[in-house]
């Protein structure tokens, strides 16, 4: 009897110098036959690249429950696969897109795949001579992939099941051959995994042929070049919104350029004192935790985003913050205090480099021997995120400025934000009002508004600046009705620098001093906040999330 297949495949990548692990595989034959094989299997390591693995759950409403329809799903010969993996790229490798696409897709889908990712080891590499310049340390580093995943059926072009989010990698992990394993559970109708796990593992040749998840293998034949008469899907960049997109729209000083990488003044924490007969006001912020890492998520939306805004109308879609990191580390600090006297503002920064992008999503076929396309549009997504962090050995770079930020920034920062007055049962906060020497601590702020427990802490306004060129990036004229829908949409974006982990929170406070050192009056405050004008979603829980962060209090 022959050796089936799978292991004429074992045999074929062999060589007398890379004989590996001998091992013994029993495999089971049709019927009641038993035949063992031995076979000499490769130890050679498969990466780098990303294993996979995809559990697809209907929702069960008469049972209340999770249904596992992953192996329905998987074996219909009509289903397919088209998977996109974009990294987050240091700026010497930066194309135009900033976000450096890895690979795109489309093949038999399977419930385990692997993806080789050649340029990730490059990438990585980069990043950890980056990290080692700025005195930095690789080994608490982290950098992030977005990862884009539909599973649609062929013949018609529905779609089943579809992943939008983010996992965070150690890139000097990669750097020692590992690759990425990703345990991905979605849900129909719900773009964000309800549960995803990641770490760091060397993948073996074999391990990747005995599974059959070599991604390049069962995709041959299947993207559009090798047949019609399939659907498949395409994603568009739109725009991408950057610092060099900023350069026109704010000061000069709010840009640094270290080792010609162009870094934009971002807004960690802004407070407001614009009245005379009123307290002194202390701000402070502490970013950096003593045990556990502290990153920037992104933030994700997907549905009729520029049919809404085109014909003017506010997109009606929900924000999701990502899983993982884009930016982030265990051994990186920041903290400052501001002491905000009446008739005054101030402000804390950090350089960043932001970045927004929308994509049109479409699922195309061709007919005949492949000489007409047909393009019909599915929806559109859009990302906010934070790329890289300055840092200087364990510190983030920034600083505090009187004032508010730039007037450009804030006429787009209120765009898409609302204030609020909180009111926080159980605190000093509890009527939405401090008295003199009464303070509020961050730690007790972030859960009243994060309700899903989906850790959102500190809203980065990213939207905001973004805001300031998206008519453009998106051809639309200054002041029509569809540049303001532009700007309201894309103003509410907000990313959330967070500790890792619901239980762990980046500290800070907001007190009114009343009369302090001879300055301001013993006086009252009511405290605004303001929050995004769009609500965000963790699973089927909704929520309202800190923009700025800013207060006002009068």
């Amino acid at each position: 009897m022959k050796p089936d297949a799978t292991v004429k495949r074992v045999l074929r990548i062999f060589t007398v110098r890379n004989l590996g692990v001998l091992a013994l595989i029993t495999l089971l034959l049709a019927g009641s036959a038993l035949t063992a094989y031995y076979v000499v299997m490769n130890s050679e390591n498969a990466g780098p690249g990303i294993l996979l693995t995809i559990n697809l759950y209907d929702i069960s409403v008469e049972e209340k429950k999770l249904v596992d329809v992953t192996s329905k799903i998987l074996k219909n010969p009509d289903v397919l696969m088209y998977l996109e993996i974009n990294a987050i790229t240091p700026s010497s490798l930066e194309s135009e897109e900033a976000a450096l696409t890895m690979t795109k897709i489309t093949a038999k889908p399977k419930k385990t795949v692997f993806i080789r990712l050649y340029k990730l080891l490059e990438i990585s590499r980069e990043w950890i001579s980056i990290y080692s310049l700025r005195e930095g340390n690789p080994e608490e580093t982290y950098s992030g992939l977005i990862i884009r995943l539909f599973i649609y059926n062929g013949s018609s072009g529905d779609i089943l099941f579809e992943a939008y989010d983010s996992i965070t990698y150690k890139p000097v992990e990669i750097t020692r051959e590992k690759s990425i394993r990703v345990t991905m559970s979605l849900v129909r109708d719900s773009l964000k995994p309800i549960k995803l796990y990641v770490e760091h593992a060397i993948v073996r040749q074999y391990e990747v042929l005995l599974l059959q998840a070599s991604i390049e293998e069962f995709g041959k034949g299947i993207e559009p070049s090798g047949r019609c008469g399939i659907w498949w899907i395409e994603r568009e960049l739109v725009t991408l919104i950057g610092p060099a997109n900023l350069t026109t729209q704010l000061p000069s000083d709010y840009f640094n350029n270290p080792n010609g990488v162009l870094y934009v003044k971002t807004p960690v924490l802004i407070v407001s004192n614009p009245l005379s007969l009123s307290g002194v006001v202390g701000a402070s912020i502490n970013i950096g935790i003593s045990q556990g890492n502290v990153g920037v998520y992104p933030t994700l939306t997907s549905g009729a985003i520029l049919n809404s805004t085109a014909s003017g109308l506010i997109p009606n879609v929900k924000l999701w913050r990502g899983s993982g990191f884009t930016w982030g580390g265990s051994t990186y600090y920041f903290g400052y205090n501001a002491v905000v006297e009446p008739l005054q503002s101030k402000w804390i920064w950090i350089w960043t480099r932001p970045m927004f992008a929308i994509y049109k999503v479409y699922r195309v076929t061709c007919t005949g021997r492949g000489s007409e396309l047909i393009r019909v549009y599915i929806r559109d997504d859009a990302e906010s995120a934070i790329y890289d962090v300055l840092t200087s050995g364990l510190q983030i770079v920034g600083g505090m400025n009187d004032g508010l930020p730039h007037d450009n920034l804030m006429r787009m920062f209120f765009n898409g934000t609302e204030l609020i007055n909180p009111k926080i049962p159980n605190t000093m906060l509890a009527d939405g009002i401090l008295q003199p020497r009464e303070y509020m601590a961050f730690e007790l702020i972030f859960p009243y508004f994060d309700v899903c427990e989906s850790d959102f802490e500190v809203g980065i306004p990213v939207g905001a600046a973004a805001a300031l060129a998206v008519c453009i990036g998106l051809g639309y004229g200054p002041n029509t009705p569809a540049c303001l829908a532009a700007i309201k949409f894309s103003s509410a974006f907000q990313v959330s620098i967070s500790a890792q982990g619901p239980s762990i929170r980046i500290s800070g406070n907001i007190v009114n001093h009343g009369m302090y050192d001879g300055r301001g009056y013993n006086v009252s405050e009511v405290v605004y906040m303001s929050i995004s004008q769009y609500q965000y979603k963790s699973n089927t829980c909704y929520y309202n999330v800190p923009a700025g962060i800013y207060f006002r209090l009068e």
